[in-house]
């Protein structure tokens, strides 16, 4: 409704009109959170979507490949799988030699292109391994095993699962859309490709491949923090204890 209705005149004044008569305004990425106060011409606050996620044991980052890497989510041209798997084809050898291991979870309409492209990779010989939807538990299970996680998206704002990488302890390798570029110049959680492109993102994958993922131990508890359910649970309670008191 923000990013898209809120571009039409008319619909933009009665979008502003609901938003200036809330109590509350609240907003789940940071841009989105400036594109309200735009309209509404009065604060929002930034509180992140997140989910509680299980991890299983305590994890300690690599500071040496060969890396094993991952990549969850819906198989869409907005989520950018075949961004990153375009990427792969291109690697070469020496790439490769850094890579332990490469995991493609999820499903989508992009699944034809999908195994084409893991196919064509698991003939050279390339360690890619292709699974499907993973649920909570698996996801955890996932990023606990991963060193780096793919955001490779075209189209974003937070995903919630930067949050569960974060959570998991594993840094992120994304494009500059949305929040992602803001979150990892603020934190250091990963490294962002200067543009979406398949050239820049095998850009920032190499950059990965030769930088140790507990160079990033610190920024990953910083932005846990940001985006725990406690955290968020008890800010919101706070927000509604104090407007509790004013009633």
């Amino acid at each position: 409704d923000i990013w898209k209705m809120g571009k039409l005149p008319f619909i933009r004044q009665l979008i502003r009109k609901i938003l200036q008569d809330c109590r509350y305004r609240m907003a789940d990425g940071i841009q989105l959170k400036n594109d309200v106060e735009a309209i509404c011409r009065d604060e929002c606050r930034f509180m992140p979507s997140a989910r509680d996620f299980p991890l299983v044991s305590s994890k300690i980052l690599k500071a040496s490949p060969p890396y094993q890497l991952a990549f969850l989510g819906r198989w869409h041209e907005n989520k950018g799988v075949d961004l990153l798997l375009e990427a792969l084809t291109i690697f070469i050898d020496d790439d490769w030699n850094k890579i332990k291991e490469v995991r493609i979870c999820g499903g989508g309409p992009m699944e034809l292109t999908v195994h084409q492209y893991v196919e064509s990779l698991v003939k050279e010989g390339r360690p890619v391994k292709l699974f499907g939807f993973q649920n909570k538990n698996q996801a955890s299970k996932l990023f606990e095993w991963a060193d780096y996680v793919f955001i490779p998206s075209r189209i974003e704002s937070i995903p919630v699962v930067f949050s569960d990488a974060m959570k998991a302890m594993c840094p992120v390798i994304c494009t500059p859309v949305g929040d992602m570029q803001t979150l990892l110049t603020q934190y250091n959680v990963g490294i962002c490709s200067k543009d979406v492109s398949t050239k820049a993102y095998i850009d920032a994958i190499r950059y990965a491949l030769n930088t140790q993922p507990s160079d990033y131990v610190s920024g990953i508890l910083d932005v846990s923090k940001v985006f725990s359910l406690e955290t968020i649970c008890k800010e919101l309670l706070a927000l509604l204890s104090r407007q509790t008191k004013l009633i």
